[in-house]
């Protein structure tokens, strides 16, 4: 595999493991996509700070979006196109397909002896 694939899968996996999780401190960034009004944070599983199960609640609308697995669904779904939704499946089939491979990636990653790596560059 070339090291810059690698590297990018790394970088998603850790990004995934440590940051793209839901915490009460991300909802200062979030709206409803309906009404653009703020959420209010329920939460159903934690992990310390991470918000692995529960629900985002729009003040304004009451719209209802799921956290699930640490993501919040944040999808105005009733405005969204046939050819969008289909993208939308075949996006979340590919990362259940694939999810294997990021801990594969991270087994190997941290097995690396990364001074052999390094030595390859050195003049």
């Amino acid at each position: 595999m070339p090291v810059s694939i690698f590297l990018q899968v790394i970088k998603t996996f850790y990004l995934q493991k440590y940051f793209l999780i839901m915490r009460p401190r991300l909802l200062k960034f979030l709206s409803c996509p309906k009404c653009k009004s703020v959420f209010q944070l329920y939460s159903k599983k934690r992990d310390k700070e991470k918000i692995i199960e529960g629900s985002l609640v729009c003040e304004n609308c009451q719209a209802v979006y799921p956290i699930y697995r640490g993501i919040p669904r944040i999808l105005d779904r009733e405005n969204l196109s046939n050819e969008k939704r289909k993208i939308a499946m075949r996006f979340g089939v590919e990362w259940k397909l694939h999810k294997h491979i990021f801990e594969l990636y991270e087994k190997q990653f941290l097995e690396m002896d990364i001074s052999l790596q390094t030595r390859k560059f050195q003049r």
